[in-house]
């Protein structure tokens, strides 16, 4: 019994996994254009648009345009679960109102070596434009937001 129920377990890591993949790949074939169409609301504050619009090609989930408002969903919908040290296809997220009130928050998907990619305010593009560290530097560094990494559970 005790082997059966490890064996589970660790086929359903491995179905996590490649969720996980899927998304990084998914993600990844947005570079370059618009990954929120609709524009629910302007570029300069998409970010979440583009990252639950990637997302929603894998789960079942709403449209969330703010990064307070899908911090609060990925803590209590039971399709997220925090992670300490993130791997592709999880999401960042450094929720806007958390800090010192200096700048927005952001959040993105997370990519091969310690790339992480999001929606660039300026262009309306997703783009692989930024690292871990020049994450941490920005949103947790000079605006004194925490920075916070979930995966797909579901």
């Amino acid at each position: 019994m005790q082997q059966k129920l490890q064996q589970l377990r660790q086929l359903l890591n491995l179905l996590l996994l490649r969720k996980s993949e899927t998304i990084y790949q998914t993600a990844l074939n947005h570079i370059g254009v618009d990954a929120s169409p609709a524009d629910f609301v302007d570029d300069v504050v998409g970010c979440a648009e583009s990252v639950t619009n990637i997302l929603q090609k894998h789960i079942n989930m709403p449209i969330i345009t703010g990064t307070y408002t899908l911090f609060e969903y990925m803590n209590k919908s039971g399709n997220f679960a925090r992670v300490d040290i993130p791997t592709a296809g999880n999401i960042v997220i450094s929720p806007t109102g958390m800090g010192d009130g200096s700048m927005r928050g952001h959040v993105g998907i997370i990519g091969r070596n310690d790339v992480i990619m999001s929606n660039d305010s300026y262009s309306g593009k997703w783009m692989a434009n930024y690292t871990i560290k020049a994450w941490r530097s920005r949103y947790s560094g000079q605006g004194k937001i925490p920075v916070y990494f979930f995966k797909i559970i579901k």
